[in-house]
């Protein structure tokens, strides 16, 4: 399957069906959406230890699959009330705990395995789950359907942009990120443009929501724009380190959940903090 048809079949299948579920989801705290990030997060989380293991990096793929299910889903736990805010934090030092102790007994075997393990496991603790926990952050705002129907459109629009970008008027700027050697700065711009431009105009689409100035959305989408292009290439330096060319197989025509949530997974984190200020009327 060629890039132009995967990009298609993202326009006319995932992108309404994500429209859909951030439009109509809110049952229950978002149940519906919540419990698609937890299951992202215990697949991304099997997908990174895999591409660590390839790497002959040991990690415990069944702790850390747990984990990136677990995080989020106490993340949701916390905004719905069930636990207090240092829940989550608490949960992060048992599994590093955890962590350090299944280390140290496989150490016994030799030291030298040790510290690649508990550095890699800890990382997957983050990325994904962590940062995916912000999309359930996201869903805990008021008026949280739009907000996430923006922060889709930020995200995917930035992708579609930068690739619709670098095709026309890229050639010639392509190479200047190693990791990514067919990306170029043309798309990587076409990509933050659009991000900003989704970012704006979502104050003339919902102004009684969107109270922020013009300059705090500019920020909003130049810094969630930039974000998801570097989930991007951290996905991609992580690919070409463990030698594989996708995270998995599981998304037809895309390769695998990383492979289709990275961007993602670095701009929640942005979105949800910038987007306290876009909403707080500064």
């Amino acid at each position: 399957m060629n890039n132009l048809t995967k990009r298609i079949l993202l326009f006319v299948i995932a992108i309404p069906a994500l429209i859909v579920l951030t439009l109509f989801g809110n049952i229950f705290y978002f149940l519906p959406v919540n419990i698609l990030v937890i299951l992202l997060g215990a697949l991304g989380s099997y997908e990174m230890a895999k591409m660590f293991k390839a790497m002959n990096i040991h990690v415990n793929a069944t702790l850390l699959t747990i984990a990136g299910a677990l995080i989020p889903a106490m993340t949701w736990l916390q905004v719905m009330g069930a636990f207090s805010g240092n829940a989550q934090m608490m949960l992060l030092m048992i599994l590093v705990i955890s962590i350090f102790i299944i280390n140290l007994r496989a150490s016994e075997q030799g030291f030298t395995q040790a510290l690649p393990s508990m550095s890699a496991s800890i990382l997957v603790l983050f990325y994904p789950g962590v940062f995916l926990s912000y999309i359930t952050r996201i869903s805990s705002l008021p008026n949280s359907s739009i907000l996430l129907l923006i922060f889709v459109c930020i995200v995917y629009l930035n992708d579609s942009n930068a690739w619709l970008f670098g095709m026309l008027w890229g050639k010639k700027s392509r190479g200047f990120v190693a990791v990514s050697p067919n990306k170029s700065l043309v798309g990587f711009l076409g990509g933050v443009l659009a991000s900003v431009i989704v970012a704006i105009a979502s104050k003339f689409f919902f102004p009684e929501i969107i109270t922020g100035s013009i300059p705090v959305l500019v920020i909003l989408g130049i810094v969630a724009g930039l974000t998801a292009i570097i989930g991007d290439l951290v996905e991609s330096g992580m690919k070409r380190s463990s030698g594989v060319k996708d995270s998995g197989d599981i998304v037809p025509g895309r390769g695998g959940v990383l492979d289709s949530i990275d961007s993602l997974i670095f701009a929640a984190p942005a979105f949800y903090y910038v987007i306290l200020l876009a909403t707080a009327g500064l």
